[in-house]
């Protein structure tokens, strides 16, 4: 290891260990997905809860262990994240999306249990084959804080290939959220109407007024 990254692995280390002295510990207990949601940019797209939100799991993969889940959570539960492929780099041309994990206060997924935002990604897809890639967020991201209160993989700024089952489960939502958005801007978009076009000639030269 050179002295930069030594250094570089320092400065993670005291960004962990503040950030863990600074919040409170929200993830005590791991409780399961009661949703997700889905922003691009500042622009909230989509909230999925029910079954389809605690079908997936943030406790899984790097830094984490199956212990805070009782056994039908465990079997039924899905990676977002293809850990077993190991960290990958992803094509350049990625349209990028923040998804928000928030877990129930408990190991099921009830709407009466108050839940919590407990974890967050970044879900990238390539325009040119739909392949979708997932970012655990890096030291200088806003969700890393909040992140290793829950999890501290060790591989955070590292992008993952996302599984099959997430992709399904994101894309169709996504492409639909998008083509509403995209309706409702058509709608409010007021119409092009040109401006009456003059009468006078162009370059028609002004009447002389003859002399006495």
């Amino acid at each position: 290891m050179t002295a930069r990254e030594s250094n570089a692995a320092a400065w993670v280390r005291g960004v962990v260990l503040a950030a863990w002295l600074a919040l409170p510990v929200v993830a005590g207990a791991k409780g399961a997905t009661a949703r997700i949601e889905v922003d691009r940019g500042k622009t909230a797209l989509l909230t999925i809860d029910g079954q389809a939100a605690s079908a997936f799991t943030i406790w899984s993969g790097p830094g984490t262990a199956w212990s805070g889940l009782d056994a039908a959570a465990i079997t039924q539960a899905g990676d977002f994240a293809d850990w077993a492929a190991g960290a990958v780099t992803p094509p350049k041309k990625l349209r990028i999306y923040r998804v928000r994990f928030y877990c129930a206060e408990g190991t099921s997924a009830s709407e009466s249990l108050p839940s919590h935002q407990c974890y967050g990604v970044r879900y990238g897809i390539d325009e040119a084959t739909g392949r979708g890639y997932v970012q655990i967020p890096p030291a200088n991201d806003k969700e890393f804080p909040a992140n290793i209160q829950s999890i501290y993989r060790e591989v955070e700024g590292r992008w993952f290939n996302s599984t099959r089952p997430w992709d399904e489960l994101l894309q169709p939502r996504i492409e639909a959220a998008l083509a509403g958005l995209a309706a409702e801007t058509r709608v409010y978009e007021q119409p092009y109407i040109p401006t009456s076009p003059s009468h006078t000639a162009v370059g028609a030269k002004p009447a002389l007024t003859p002399k006495n």
